[in-house]
């Protein structure tokens, strides 16, 4: 994006995108601290699967 050139190999982050309704639900429906761990665990399942995605994406948008 810094270039201002997006492939459609970015796309893949959307792939993601249905790891973040579990723990938005949570959040939006729990109050207490102990009971929001597993939002936690799963925005960062969200983060690692983000990354890793987003990682590829941009190596296959320079390789292909």
């Amino acid at each position: 994006m810094a270039t201002g050139r997006l492939t459609p190999w970015a796309l893949l982050i959307l792939l993601s995108l249905p790891k973040a309704w579990p723990p938005v639900r949570l959040f939006l429906r729990e109050r207490e601290p102990v009971r929001l761990h597993p939002a936690v665990k799963g925005v960062a399942q969200l983060l690692a699967g983000f990354g890793g995605l987003m990682t590829l994406g941009l190596l296959l948008s320079v390789w292909v």
